[in-house]
């Protein structure tokens, strides 16, 4: 539902819902900052484009479960039970942790390792590392905890599959480090750390290549919900697709780091950003710098917005059962 009123100077459209959009008509055309950019319209479309943003944030007759991720549908499945365990290092292919509750941090050092079902609460450098060279890492439905306690630290850090985890508490969410990686449906939030602390929900700094970035709930602060870079190699292959990127109501620089200036003659190729909603922060929605050979990310299809709307509430997310997951 929506209110309109036109005249000579002014035309306002009201939401019920408290958003509101204030444009201003010269020689019939409006001005509008609804979607968070300003875009010509006609003033009879002002009330047209309210209406669809309204419907968007209108769940009341979504399916159960849909949207982006939340603490709601992330994280250890209501009714597991877990069982006691202090810091671990996987050193043994192909093992499983599953249904743990760990007071430390897990290293893995070995092939195709899967934790699952799990409650991770880590005050050391990173809930979980996976040592470089190995492949295969699959974490999943799990919370993971860094209780705002070390500087620099990370949620995840290393290369594999980690999906519909709860991360909170680090100073970065998710530190993908070389090879390939899928990270789908996480929810990155409440990131705090102690000292001076450059906060990253999710940071692809080097090595990456054929990584997907899909359907993640990213409410960050400090630098960005998403930093790529090269610093530490070249990056070939990074989609990041059908995610929530905003702040977490505290200051949040650019939304989104691509810069391809940081490593050298390291190249930033193949980089899409696309279909995300993305939030507005204090500078910007990007800040992006081309690589030595002038390559830049592909920008298509996503809404950038200007007010915050809650992910639950946002049409959209990837959250894939866990079933198809895990481990047969």
């Amino acid at each position: 539902m929506s209110l309109c009123k036109v005249s000579n100077d002014v035309a306002e459209a009201t939401i019920v819902k408290a958003h509101t959009c204030h444009v201003t008509i010269r020689s019939g055309l409006v001005a509008t900052f609804v979607l968070g950019m300003a875009t010509l319209l006609p003033a009879s479309a002002c009330c047209m484009q309210i209406e669809e943003d309204l419907r968007l944030s209108d769940t009341s007759d979504r399916p159960e479960g849909s949207g982006f991720p939340t603490a709601a549908n992330t994280g250890v499945p209501s009714g597991t039970t877990l069982t006691p365990s202090g810091d671990i290092m996987v050193t043994k292919a192909g093992t499983v942790l599953s249904g743990l509750d760990i007071k430390g941090m897990v290293v893995i050092r070995a092939d195709n390792v899967t934790i699952q079902n799990s409650k991770i609460s880590s005050d050391g450098y990173s809930g979980v590392k996976v040592e470089r060279g190995f492949k295969g890492a699959s974490v999943i439905n799990s919370d993971i905890d860094g209780m705002g306690s070390t500087a620099g630290s990370y949620g995840i850090m290393g290369n594999g599959t980690f999906v519909g985890n709860d991360i909170r508490g680090f100073e970065n969410g998710i530190n993908l480090t070389g090879g390939s990686s899928t990270v789908r449906g996480n929810y990155i939030h409440g990131l705090q750390a102690p000292g001076s602390p450059h906060y990253d929900g999710i940071q692809s700094m080097g090595g990456q290549s054929d990584t997907l970035i899909e359907g993640n709930t990213i409410r960050a602060r400090g630098t960005s919900a998403i930093f790529i870079d090269n610093m530490f190699g070249p990056v070939n292959g990074v989609t990041v697709r059908n995610n929530y990127l905003g702040d977490d109501g505290q200051f949040l620089g650019y939304t989104m780091y691509v810069l391809g200036d940081r490593g050298g003659h390291y190249p930033v190729m193949n980089v899409i950003i696309r279909d995300n909603y993305i939030i507005k922060g204090k500078y910007g929605f990007y800040s992006i710098r081309p690589d030595y050979y002038g390559h830049l990310p592909t920008i298509v299809g996503n809404t950038e917005v200007l007010y915050k709307v809650p992910p639950e509430r946002i049409p959209g997310g990837a959250m894939v059962p866990a079933a198809d997951l895990m481990p047969q």
